[in-house]
């Protein structure tokens, strides 16, 4: 909703898609209705990207492995492509 308000010209498109499906009856659509908003469902998604409600997945490695020449040592936490050290 964020980047659609702040995205006027954005926002009109997501609001005809919406009305040329819809009209004007302001009813909610309903799931099988959902695949007619391409262009929603792309800003949605790409709202998604630019700030993921979970910014990613930290791993704990119980025990020192070796991975293609790469050792990684026990204790080592890592939070989503960066090896950064968190513990």
């Amino acid at each position: 909703m964020f980047n659609l308000l702040t995205h006027p010209e954005e926002l009109k498109l997501a609001v005809a898609e919406v009305d040329s499906v819809l009209g004007d009856s302001h009813r909610i659509a309903e799931h099988a209705q959902i695949a007619q908003f391409p262009y929603l469902m792309a800003c949605f998604k790409e709202s998604l990207r630019m700030y993921p409600p979970v910014g990613g997945v930290g791993r704990v490695i119980d025990e020192t492995k070796t991975i293609n020449g790469l050792t990684l040592e026990k204790v080592l936490c890592f939070w989503g492509r960066l090896l950064q050290f968190f513990c």
